[in-house]
């Protein structure tokens, strides 16, 4: 099946007819999507296909929040910049209601969305906490073109079980907290899950071609350093998980639904194969140092279910960052 993506066009009008939607029947919003290029072929080191099946934390910052660090051909270690301050912000600040409407002020920040005056090209200007959005020298999402095959990168050993999780749609994305007892080791450390949030269409692209949906599951040490596992998704077979989180979500932004029973391993390809590199939160204040590993499988979504997602939460990518100088790497075993 050939690979389909959205563009940022495709996202506009998302975002612009998402009100329209309605899960599992009726009225399903107007999606227009690009087919992949390459006809197939693999981008950047090739994705196997598809298998199947953002952000604060509680005490933390979402995606990262420490000073960046690490190098070329060097797999990005836990010992690499120094732990700073959690930045409050990114799908905690609750600033961005359903459908693109506002939801109440934060406490934490001044509101930011995804279009318009308080969109991402003008994140900078909206407090001086939100520089780095402009000025930092590590930001994500990126395009992951030409990775380094580096045989210094171990595997990401997941140790996921099932957990009671409430669905909770915070305005900019849907979010999953998780107790204590899910994790993974990386080199040798341990970071603890610590929730799962959501994008459509996909904030990292490969080989300039974004996917229709993307899944980040962010991780803290004990030092406070965050690691975010990062899950691509192209259409194809429904994914039952996915759809029972979209029929838990409730569509007023800032408020939980119903507690369910979640196994994150359903959210993890066959093949577990990443490509690694140094990034940022993907959100306000777009603090740099996060270890990023996005896995090069991608898994399989139905075309409802982004219809449904964006219907709750609407359009929720940044647009990719320059490397400026940093080399993506991809794990070969």
């Amino acid at each position: 099946m050939a690979r389909r993506g959205l563009d940022q066009m495709s996202a506009w009008i998302l975002a612009i007819f998402a009100s329209g939607a309605v899960f599992g029947g009726g009225v399903v919003v107007a999606k227009v999507i690009a087919k992949r290029g390459h006809g197939g072929a693999a981008h950047g080191g090739g994705h196997a296909p598809a298998s199947g099946e953002h952000g604060s934390v509680h005490g933390a910052a979402p995606e990262g929040h420490v000073s960046a660090a690490g190098g070329d051909d060097t797999p990005a270690g836990p010992g690499s910049g120094a732990h700073g301050d959690a930045a409050k912000g990114d799908h905690d600040s609750g600033a961005h209601g359903t459908n693109g409407t506002k939801a109440p002020s934060s406490a934490h920040g001044p509101r930011w969305e995804y279009k318009g005056s308080a969109g991402p090209d003008r994140w900078s200007e909206l407090t001086e906490a939100f520089k780095t959005c402009k000025v930092g020298g590590q930001q994500s999402p990126i395009d992951i073109d030409a990775p380094v095959s580096n045989g210094k990168l171990l595997p990401i050993h997941f140790e996921y079980k099932q957990a009671d999780v409430k669905v909770v749609n915070e305005g900019h994305s849907l979010q999953l907290s998780y107790p204590h007892g899910n994790y993974v080791e990386i080199d040798g450390e341990r970071f603890d899950l610590q929730q799962i949030h959501f994008h459509t269409p996909s904030e990292h692209k490969v080989a300039g071609i974004p996917y229709d949906f993307e899944l980040h599951l962010v991780h803290k040490n004990a030092e406070g350093r965050l690691a975010v596992v990062s899950v691509l998704f192209e259409e194809g077979g429904a994914a039952p998980t996915l759809e029972k989180i979209l029929l838990a979500a409730r569509r007023e932004a800032g408020t939980a639904g119903e507690e369910i029973a979640i196994d994150a391993n359903v959210f993890l390809p066959k093949k577990r194969n990443y490509y690694n590199y140094q990034g940022s939160l993907t959100t306000p204040p777009c603090s740099e140092g996060v270890r990023w590993f996005v896995l090069a499988q991608p898994m399989a979504i139905g075309a409802k279910q982004v219809d449904a997602f964006v219907s709750l939460v609407s359009f929720n990518a940044r647009p990719v960052q320059p490397l400026k100088g940093r080399r993506v790497l991809k794990s070969a075993r």
